[in-house]
């Protein structure tokens, strides 16, 4: 990971809306102690904090309420992330365990690893396959890009259910990538872009980009067929950077990030990230468009997640630029707060991530702290019916 080259201090932020006061908790370690380059966090739903991440880019560790309880070597080479989910009695961590192989790997409730190796769930042509878990209520569902987007189910025993299966079939000359999948307690949403790569320096060539969806049955078969829910022209090497999606009140909603030309007419290497959303099978909506600025392959890296708090709100959480950012919304994908809240900054490249926790969401991610030390934090963003205090007036003298 790329140190960030803010050097300001975690910004705490609260928006009064509405829909109620948003209220941000203390900010909270998840590693107990700094290591540099900790990445690609991820945390499981529920109370208390399980979480994961990549450090150094050579182990996968988890801690349970701050505190390490498990380290698993992985390639140097992986950059394939991790995701987590929470069953019944078990979370499940999934990752990259070299540049050809997808493993996953259970945990009991306490935090303490079951499995004295990882569970092998499949061998990959892809170099770096990008996996993604969710929990249906009698089994789990992996899924990672291959090209195509492929999936098995595992039990929380750690029985591999079936073969592995596409899910989306990629067509010819096109990828697969950034898979999500979510749950509405019985079937599965998934959710992934395609691109067509480029392999060499692609100038302002603008290339088709496609957001996909399809779902897959308690049984396993993906029981509707994969439609592009959104396709446009875009610069294919710096184009979607994230999806996420989340269950609604039953309705599956998806959200990604897609980058444009700002200025058609002048600089084509200067691009807007704009955070879409859709409800299948409603048109697609433009939430927000982010500042333009110039494109690299890493000074403009957006990591995106989406946590429903189970009852009046989606938060939709952002890294961009070395500044985590959030906003509400509500069941009609409509803003609830003025503007978006700064969670913090000083987090870099760092992957975030969002789980519903009570009726709150907590938010995880990377940071350098103020000794420029890396380390993995969480905080909640929460709404309070209590009214913001009164504004105090000035007194002349």
């Amino acid at each position: 990971m790329l140190r960030s080259l803010f050097l300001a201090p975690t910004l705490f932020l609260s928006l009064y809306a509405f829909a109620g006061q948003v209220r941000l908790g203390a900010e909270f370690p998840l590693s107990p102690t700094p290591n540099f380059d900790q990445s690609s966090v991820v945390i499981a739903e529920g109370i208390p904090t399980f979480a994961a991440w990549i450090e150094n880019n050579s182990n996968v560790v988890t801690s349970l309420r701050g505190v390490v309880t498990s380290r698993t070597a992985v390639d140097r080479n992986s950059g394939s992330g991790v995701d987590v989910a929470r069953g019944s009695e078990t979370f499940l961590l999934v990752w990259g365990k070299d540049a050809f192989t997808v493993v996953a790997q259970r945990y009991g409730l306490d935090g303490s690893p079951l499995d004295a190796e990882p569970i092998v769930i499949a061998k990959v042509s892809s170099p770096v396959p990008q996996v993604n878990v969710a929990w249906n209520g009698a089994n789990y569902l992996v899924t990672w890009s291959d090209v195509s987007l492929r999936a098995r189910r595992m039990t929380e025993s750690g029985q591999l259910v079936d073969a592995p299966f596409v899910v989306m079939a990629a067509p010819t000359g096109e990828f697969t990538v950034d898979p999500a999948v979510a749950s509405d307690g019985t079937g599965f949403f998934i959710a992934a872009s395609g691109y067509v790569p480029i392999l060499v320096d692609p100038g302002p060539a603008l290339e088709p980009t496609r957001i996909w969806f399809a779902h897959v049955g308690a049984s396993g078969a993906a029981s509707t067929a994969t439609v592009p829910i959104f396709s446009a022209e875009s610069n294919s090497a710096f184009n979607t950077t994230g999806v996420a999606i989340t269950v609604v009140e039953g309705q599956p909603t998806i959200f990604w990030v897609d980058k444009r030309p700002a200025d058609p007419s002048g600089n084509p290497w200067t691009a807007e990230p704009c955070i879409h959303a859709v409800q299948p099978p409603s048109p697609p909506r433009t939430l927000r468009c982010l500042d333009a600025s110039p494109l690299s392959l890493t000074g403009d890296f957006i990591s995106l997640d989406v946590a429903w708090n189970g009852s009046d709100f989606a938060v939709v959480v952002w890294n961009r630029l070395g500044v985590a950012s959030a906003e509400r919304f509500d069941r009609n994908l409509d803003p609830i707060d003025a503007a978006p809240v700064e969670l913090a900054w000083n987090t870099g490249l760092s992957r975030i991530s969002a789980v519903r926790s009570g009726n709150a969401v907590m938010i995880a991610y990377t940071r350098t702290d103020a000794d420029d030390d890396e380390r993995v934090f969480a905080r909640t963003l929460e709404v309070s019916d209590e009214p913001p205090p009164p504004r105090r007036r000035g007194v002349r003298h």
